[in-house]
Formats: structure tokens, sequence, C-alpha cells
């Protein structure tokens, strides 16, 4: 029996990472955020956005977020906060 890739899901014990916006295109509803203490590209889709609120994100952005690692990468899987220049 061949095991079943694992599908990336939101931890409810997961606790968020302060990210920053690396890139994000509007029109195709994607980009990407990089968190601070582990520097990796994580992808971020539109949906997971609209569920926190948040209908656009600035150049460089910052969020606290929750972060999976699944067999494609890591995968934001939802955002809490979004922060202000000022407590960046």
């Amino acid at each position: 029996m061949v095991p079943k890739p694992v599908a990336p899901s939101h931890d409810p014990d997961s606790v968020p990472v302060r990210s920053r916006l690396k890139w994000f295109n509007s029109t195709k509803g994607f980009g990407f955020v990089v968190p601070e203490e582990d520097p990796c590209d994580a992808f971020i889709h539109i949906t997971t956005l609209q569920e926190a609120g948040v209908h656009e994100l600035g150049e460089e952005a910052l969020i606290m977020c929750s972060i999976v690692k699944g067999p494609k990468g890591a995968l934001v899987t939802a955002v809490s906060e979004l922060l202000e220049p000022g407590n960046a």
C-alpha cells in the first residue's frame, strides 16, 4: 500500500509568526511572504487574506500568520493580524 501524501492543513496549535510580504499579484490572487524566523518563501493565496478581512497588502507589508510546510513547500494557512508600520 502506497502512503498518500499529507496535504498541509491548519494546525490549531501553531503559533503565528511575523512575516514580510515579498510580492503579491492581486490579479492572479497569490504571492509569497518570508517569515522572519525561518527565511523561506511561503505561498499565500488571496482567499487566506480574505478570510482574515484583508483585501489588499502594500509592498513590504508585515503580517502575523500561521505557516505549515508541506510536500509543495511552505503555505500560509491563516492570517491573524496586519501589522502597522509603527509596530514593525
